[in-house]
Order: structure tokens, then sequence, then C-alpha cells
């Protein structure tokens, strides 16, 4: 399991703190109480459930808490642009995940030039998630266990050693993480609790 640090040395955006305890806790009771409706994955261009691939719900929260989140990412896209050296435009509107114990998404990317998929799906560059809640070995409150976002290592460090590779980070509250929406990942089984996660793309 690789820290931040690691991760900054490899070239993703690392931002602690995101937000704030306070914010994540509100977010989560939102989310507690929103409806939710199950994840979906895109087959040509369409949207179609297919729990083999993903089994998380997306989670329905007020217009002013998808534009209050906008806002906030907004604010860091010249820190994207410099830190990846690309120029965007915006960023799609925010998804509020949650996982419950035994949701999952195996490896994907959010991005492809697949001419069949949807547009928004080919205008990707960035894939940002924020953690609401953290990851522990053992029960705590609004903590879960499991969960763990994994990377393709080849993706990475192009070096054939590492083609069955992956390098893994654990939730923690309030924290960003940013990575290239090419870069394929997964999110690992949850073992218990429930994961929630913010995620979005910069075009």
């Amino acid at each position: 399991m690789l820290n931040t640090d690691h991760l900054s040395k490899l070239g993703f955006f690392i931002a602690k703190g995101f937000l704030d305890n306070d914010l994540c806790a509100k977010s989560r009771s939102e989310m507690s109480l929103g409806s939710k409706i199950p994840a979906m994955v895109t087959s040509g261009k369409e949207e179609i459930i297919k729990d083999n691939i993903r089994r998380n719900k997306v989670v329905q929260v007020s217009a002013s808490t998808i534009s209050f989140i906008k806002s906030r990412l907004l604010a860091i896209k010249p820190m994207l642009e410099e830190h990846f050296n690309l120029s965007l435009t915006d960023c799609q509107e925010p998804q509020f995940l949650a996982y419950k114990q035994g949701d999952f998404f195996i490896f994907h990317s959010d991005r492809s030039d697949d001419p069949v998929k949807p547009e928004y799906v080919k205008a990707r560059q960035i894939s940002v998630v924020i953690f609401l809640n953290s990851a522990t070995s053992e029960y705590e409150i609004d903590s879960y266990s499991g969960g763990s976002l994994k990377f393709y290592a080849y993706d990475i460090v192009s070096d054939p050693s590492l083609k069955k590779a992956g390098f893994s980070l654990s939730g923690e509250t309030g924290l960003l993480i940013a990575f290239r929406s090419d870069i394929r990942h997964q999110v690992k089984t949850v073992t218990s609790g429930e994961r929630f996660t913010i995620v979005s793309w910069f075009f």
C-alpha cells in the first residue's frame, strides 16, 4: 500500500485536507439521506448496469452541494494544468458515490478514444477522487475497510516487469487525488462499513 508521498513522486496530484472534516461529515450525512441509483458503465454509446463490473450507488444530493463542490474543483484547475502540463476547460458535474460492503469497481480507465464511446468519455483528461471518509483496518465509526483505490502500475511506470503489479491507496478523509484519465484503476471490494467519495473529470 503506497502513501500519498509515493504517489506524488509517481506524478499524481495530491491535496490533503481538500475538504475539512466538517464538510466531509456534512456531505456524508446528506448522502446517507439521499436517494441512490445503481452506478452504470458505458457500453458503446449507452450506459448500462453491469454489476459484475461495477457495483456501487450514485447518490443524489442537492444542487447547491453539487455547485459548491464544482466551484472548489474549478479553483484548483490552474494547479492541475501546471502539474499535468495541460490546458483544461472545465470539469464534469461531480458524482457522489457510495460503496457498501461487497461493492467494487474492476480495472477500468475513465477516458477512451474508442469512436463508439460517448463524447463526455472521450473528452476526459484528468480524473479526480475526493475521499469523504477514511479506510481503517478495524471498525471505527464513519469509516470503512477494504475499498482501496488501486492503479495499474504499467500505465504509470513503463516497466515490463510491472505488467501484473498495482499501486494501492487507502482513503483518507478530505483527501483529493487527481490522475490522468487513461490510467487504469479499480476500487477493491469494500469489506465493512460504507465508502463515500466524490468524483469528477476535467476536460
